[in-house]
């Protein structure tokens, strides 16, 4: 993103400050599921994954990825934008 000068670095530094305030766990993915979204919504399936995970566990997500934020309020997912 920096090379086609897509982000700043002051974007990025407020992005990995909200991601540090977020507690991890290592859950598994239904991969059925991942890939029913990435046909329905014509995304990569690792970010199917992501959509997958925040639906059934109802959880935010946080992205710079503007195609992922999309699908995820299509989906009825809360997303935290970092402005």
């Amino acid at each position: 993103m920096f090379k086609r000068n897509r982000i700043t670095l002051k974007l990025v530094r407020k992005a990995l400050a909200y991601f540090e305030e977020i507690p991890l766990r290592y859950i598994e993915v239904d991969l059925e599921k991942s890939l029913e979204f990435a046909r329905k919504h014509n995304i990569y399936a690792y970010d199917a994954y992501f959509i997958e995970c925040a639906k059934r566990h109802k959880s935010e997500i946080i992205s710079l990825d503007k195609e992922l934020i999309n699908v995820a309020k299509e989906e009825g997912i809360k997303v935290r934008e970092v402005e």
